[in-house]
């Protein structure tokens, strides 16, 4: 396993237990205090050349962090992020593939999407994270195909 992809599946761990205990700030603290990121980590959300989430922006920094997992979990109850598949792209870069789901607040109709995420690295630190909606999309960003 390249170092890589040791830096990204230990901020992904510590992530994933801040989001289960509702303590997104927490996770952006240790994973930055570990070495793991950047303090000026970047989320890549919003649409980009019709790639991305419509009606959410980027955010940036430990406020953008907190402020975007709080976006993206709100409208749930029993929000979970599984881990499906971590591939290292070389080149600095770390796709993961996942599973969330939740039970809308509202609707009560449970919900269940797989997310691809590309992780860019400079000096064994996550910089920028970049979501996708479809995995034809993430892989087509890092050059590979489906």
């Amino acid at each position: 396993m390249s170092k890589n992809v040791e830096v990204v599946r230990r901020a992904l761990g510590i992530t994933l237990d801040a989001v289960r205990r509702g303590d997104p700030g927490a996770a952006f603290d240790e994973c930055l205090r570990e070495g793991l990121i950047d303090s000026d980590l970047a989320w890549r959300v919003g649409l980009r050349q019709g790639v991305g989430v419509a009606g959410i922006r980027d955010f940036a920094g430990r406020e953008g962090f907190v402020e975007f997992m709080r976006t993206w979990t709100e409208d749930f109850d029993n929000f979970a992020i599984e881990v499906e598949e971590i591939i290292d792209l070389r080149r600095k870069r770390v796709l993961v593939i996942t599973r969330q789901h939740g039970i809308g607040k509202g609707s009560r109709a449970s919900v269940e999407m797989e997310i691809s995420v590309i992780y860019t690295l400079k000096r064994r630190r996550i910089v920028r994270v970049e979501v996708f909606l479809e995995l034809a999309d993430a892989l087509k960003a890092a050059g590979l195909s489906e």
